[in-house]
């Protein structure tokens, strides 16, 4: 079922595959819901101009509107739950654009985390299996799947964490069709610039070095390496910049931002969807 549904027209709802999915017509008017988490979330990020946060703003309502949101086993997916996934997506592209997100088509929301089977190689050979709990999910020219109680978990002040940001910064990574960790950068010597940083630093993790701010997970290949950076450039930027600053400046040329500038966002998400339960 599609929540809210005589609060706003919804021009295309479909079931298939235990899933229903919303896309909202083109021409209606805000949702004050939406609207109101929007501004609560996009105050937090305080290093960006007024021009940013305005393009933000903006690029949000456009991933919403123009993306196939579907809730799973039953959940439905609101207009404050879009706005919180829309606006953390687009802090990403702010400076660089949603063409950068053009593999996203379909926005899965699910509670909890599906099990399923990974596998890890080395030069071609399998040296492990195990059956995992995935919260985020990622495919290229596929669906982009989170789970909702990550997301809020992920809400928690200073948590230094975000399954919003990792996801898309995956699907930023695929821009090129390609999932190799190299977003698409603009100009060879960028692009060689930041393959030289990725590799050194994806080194420097599997030598055993203490890795913080980078969660052990960036270690597992250069696709993960760019997703963790990047939940670790908006979440934990001063901690990034002193222990791998290579690697914080060549995000900042990225992503054309520079969140250590000033202090990064306090409060949480959750708190955002339900201001009477922040402290």
């Amino acid at each position: 079922m599609v929540k809210d549904v005589g609060r706003h027209h919804v021009s295309q709802v479909g079931r298939h595959n235990g899933r229903m999915a919303t896309q909202r017509a083109g021409n209606e008017g805000p949702d004050p819901a939406w609207e109101d988490v929007a501004i609560r979330i996009l105050a937090r990020w305080d290093h960006l101009n007024a021009d940013e946060s305005a393009r933000l703003l903006e690029q949000a309502r456009v991933l919403d509107r123009t993306r196939s949101w579907e809730g799973l086993n039953g959940l439905s997916v609101s207009a404050s739950m879009r706005a919180l996934i829309a606006c953390q997506a687009c802090l990403l592209t702010v400076n660089i654009g949603l063409v950068v997100l053009r593999d996203v088509t379909s926005i899965l929301v699910g509670r909890g985390s599906v099990t399923k089977k990974t596998r890890h190689t080395l030069g071609g050979l399998v040296v492990s299996e195990a059956h995992a709990g995935v919260i985020g999910e990622t495919l290229l020219h596929g669906p982009l799947r989170l789970s909702w109680d990550q997301v809020e978990a992920d809400g928690q002040a200073d948590s230094g964490t975000s399954v919003v940001l990792h996801e898309f910064a995956h699907k930023i990574d695929m821009a090129d069709g390609m999932t190799d960790g190299n977003p698409p950068m603009v100009g060879r010597r960028r692009s060689m610039e930041w393959d030289r940083i990725s590799q050194e630093v994806l080194e420097d993790l599997r030598s055993g070095e203490p890795s913080a701010p980078l969660r052990d997970y960036a270690a597992t290949n250069r696709s993960e390496l760019f997703a963790v950076a990047t939940e670790a450039f908006f979440l934990r930027p001063l901690e990034l910049r002193s222990r791998f600053d290579s690697l914080y400046q060549a995000m900042l040329v990225f992503y054309g931002q520079d969140p250590a500038c000033r202090p990064p966002p306090r409060g949480s998400e959750e708190s955002a969807l339900n201001p009477r339960r922040s402290t």
